[in-house]
């Protein structure tokens, strides 16, 4: 039936989240919208919107992206207050990736202070965190999470993570702290599980890479990324910029600038 139909499309949309899954996902994105209405079920109104945002903000379909995220917040103003926070912090990041940095920031406390009110899950505090480290990096402020960030990573960092950690060090111009960080994860880019992280990890690699100018896993990371070319990095929560300019970056590192335009 409808419902059990439901339960399996939200079940197989997170099952299979990966970047080469993006055609499949969007397909059972909008099978699910197709049924969220006629199960009057806001918990899956929300879903179905949100996998919608998710995978057209993937596909750089911002636009349409934009129109899920407005069905979101008029699909969690039906639910308990309990679930609000899953539709705050997607509208933080979108606010993030259009430059509005004071309103990412204070939209990122509110749904930060939402979640804990009504869920105090640690996912609310990893969302929190990985948004203010995007705000901090485009306002310059990165030196205020470095020891968290270096506390975090440990000898089994998350890949992400670790990432984050070299990333702040080259925007503080800390060049040898970054090639330390990096160096741990560069040789294991290639084995990253495929999840939601996988490109988040990629792309910020590949900023790293381009500042050390490491040529040798600059060729790595571009052909992790370049099937995905035309696509928006990210996942959900954070946008970090189009997969090409991350290749530009990676093609000059390696001297390519015909490849690099």
């Amino acid at each position: 039936d409808s419902s059990t139909l439901a339960r399996v499309l939200l079940s197989r949309c997170a099952a299979i989240w990966d970047p080469a899954t993006l055609e499949e996902r969007r397909a059972n994105a909008a099978e699910l919208r197709g049924l969220a209405p006629e199960l009057g079920d806001p918990f899956v109104k929300v879903w179905a919107s949100l996998y919608g945002f998710e995978t057209s903000m993937e596909a750089a379909e911002v636009e349409e992206a934009d129109r899920h995220l407005d069905d979101v917040q008029r699909s969690a103003s039906e639910v308990e207050r309990a679930l609000w926070w899953f539709a705050a912090f997607p509208r933080a990041g979108r606010v993030l990736l259009a430059g509005r940095l004071d309103e990412a920031d204070k939209l990122a406390r509110e749904a930060l202070e939402i979640g804990l009110a009504t869920q105090p899950l640690h996912e609310v505090r990893m969302h929190y965190g990985v948004q203010r480290f995007q705000i901090r990096l485009e306002q310059g402020r990165l030196d205020e999470l470095v020891p968290k960030l270096a506390g975090a990573v440990g000898d089994e960092g998350h890949p992400e993570t670790r990432a984050m950690l070299a990333q702040a060090y080259c925007e503080l111009g800390r060049g040898d702290e970054a090639r330390a960080a990096f160096q741990v994860l560069a040789g294991s880019l290639r084995y990253l599980p495929l999840d939601p992280n996988w490109i988040l990890t990629v792309a910020r690699s590949a900023a790293v890479c381009a500042q050390l100018g490491d040529t040798s896993t600059a060729a790595t990371l571009y052909d992790l990324l370049l099937p995905y070319s035309s696509r928006v990095a990210g996942q959900g929560i954070i946008w970090i910029g189009s997969v090409a300019h991350y290749l530009g970056e990676l093609a000059t590192t390696l001297g390519d600038l015909a490849g690099a335009e």
